[in-house]
This record gives structure tokens, C-alpha cells and sequence, in this order.
């Protein structure tokens, strides 16, 4: 049986957009993801599942200095 768009409109879904939405670090991510180019994009979003992984840690390190622990090869402008 399917779903369909119910899972959009859940309780617990909805409290939590509202909650990331108050989130400045969240949306500080958010803007970033959708600002990067397209080769950029992928490590970002790397960066945020990683940072989701954590727990949303807040001594989570940024984005620079975690590509330079994770890819030290890689170079964005």
C-alpha cells in the first residue's frame, strides 16, 4: 500500500523543518549548498551528512578545514 504525500505533512516531520528553520547553522548550510557550483556540491552535501551523522555537533568543523582532513588533494575556490 502507498504512502503517497503523507509522510510530508507527519507531525514529527513538520515540527522538525520548523525547528531547522530556526536553526541559523542549518540554514548557514542550507545557502551554502545552493550557492556552490555543481563540483562543489557534492562535498557539501558530504559535509552535511556528515555533520547530521555527528549529531549536529556544534565543534563540528567547517567545511574548509573538513575537506582538508577528508580530501587533501582537493582544492575549491
Amino acid at each position: 500500500m502507498s504512502v503517497g504525500n503523507a509522510w510530508k505533512y507527519h507531525p514529527v516531520r513538520q515540527a522538525r523543518l520548523i525547528a531547522d528553520m530556526q536553526n541559523p547553522e542549518w540554514l548557514r548550510r542550507r545557502e551554502m549548498y545552493r550557492k556552490a557550483s555543481s563540483a562543489k556540491k557534492s562535498f557539501i552535501a558530504k559535509w552535511n551528512v556528515a555533520w547530521n551523522i555527528s549529531g549536529r555537533a556544534d565543534g563540528f568543523p567547517d567545511f574548509s578545514e573538513w575537506m582538508k582532513t577528508n580530501y587533501p588533494d582537493r582544492r575549491f575556490r
